[in-house]
């Protein structure tokens, strides 16, 4: 879950809701010899599917006593994990090139980890992108597929996360000195993202061959309903909430 506060309310976007837009946005990539590849719709589906792993855990809002709901930085580690397992192995029943990619992704952030449960998920990551890179045609291309997945993730993240409009000074920290991923067609220039008002995100460059608009459809928790000492709430219970974000 990502979670927004206001002050009355929490606005709380799904893991998957995030996703869609991640795959909405490469969608609209300005590089064409990416999308003549023979790997790019096993790579559009990875991106679409990069956060499955998240849709049974964010049916449900929970969070510590006297705390805001958890976000999916600081959800439960252990939790977090098996459901990741599960989410690359049903990625990768579908589409193997596509399941191996999110093993990758999943793996990543686990590579510094030094507790228990995270050396064992990313050792065992390891052992299974091993055995599934053996079984998979254009494995070469992985590497680079993973920066391009990562890339969307991260536009999309910037999007969810930070408030509509919110000035580069209070953005979320991750973000404010631009994306990480450069690329050959943007001149290996790094992409500056910027909230240009209250409805729209602008990119320099620009990623994109045209603007688009994107409803985020999310979920309207109210603070008081959070703090009258329930720490888990389902989402159906909640009243649903859409953001309107138009890329330029």
């Amino acid at each position: 879950m990502i979670v927004q506060e206001f002050s009355s309310y929490y606005f709380l976007i799904e893991q998957h809701e995030h996703a869609r837009l991640s795959a909405a946005a490469a969608a609209h990539v300005n590089n064409p010899r990416w999308k003549d590849e023979n790997k790019w719709n096993s790579l559009l589906y990875a991106i679409r599917l990069h956060d499955n792993a998240w849709i049974p855990l964010d049916q449900v809002v929970s969070g510590p006593a006297g705390g805001q709901p958890y976000s999916f930085v600081d959800y439960p580690l252990e939790e977090k994990l098996e459901a990741y397992k599960k989410g690359i192995e049903a990625a990768g029943k579908e589409d193997l090139y596509s399941g191996t990619l999110l093993s990758m992704h999943y793996a990543s952030f686990l590579k510094n980890d030094t507790s228990a449960a995270g050396v064992s998920f990313f050792e065992g990551e390891q052992k299974r992108q091993k055995d599934w890179k053996k079984r998979v045609t254009g494995a070469n291309r992985l590497d680079q597929h993973l920066d391009i997945l990562q890339f969307f993730d991260d536009v999309s993240l910037y999007a969810c996360m930070n408030k509509a409009g919110t000035p580069k000074s209070e953005e979320v920290s991750w973000f404010q000195n631009g994306f990480r991923h450069r690329f050959s067609f943007l001149g290996k220039k790094k992409v500056y993202p910027l909230w240009q008002d209250s409805s729209a995100v602008k990119m320099k460059p620009s990623p994109f061959s045209e603007a688009f608009d994107f409803t985020i459809q999310g979920w309207k928790l109210p603070k008081d309903v959070w703090q009258n000492g329930q720490k888990t709430i389902h989402t159906a219970e909640l009243q649903t909430l859409t953001q309107e974000i138009r890329f330029v």
